[in-house]
């Protein structure tokens, strides 16, 4: 018990926190169509809001489904 407390007095251990999963990169485009997805917009709305190709939105929300290991936007 002595012990105990004298590690609690000795103030906080320095100890490397990680996180338990490693998450992916996101690219800050894909972090706004992520944004937008996750506010229910369409692909045409994100074509629209983010002046993009809708190709592009589609290349954005494919790359995304693989990195968040999804398979369609609404299980996000």
């Amino acid at each position: 018990m002595l012990e105990a407390i004298r590690v609690i007095a000795a103030g906080p251990a320095l100890r490397e926190v990680r996180p338990a999963v490693r998450l992916p990169a996101i690219t800050d485009r894909e972090q706004e169509v992520l944004l937008l997805v996750a506010e229910g917009l369409s692909n045409a709305k994100i074509v629209r809001r983010l002046h993009i190709e809708p190709g592009t939105a589609k290349t954005h929300v494919a790359h995304l489904l693989t990195k968040l290991d999804a398979r369609d936007p609404w299980s996000w």
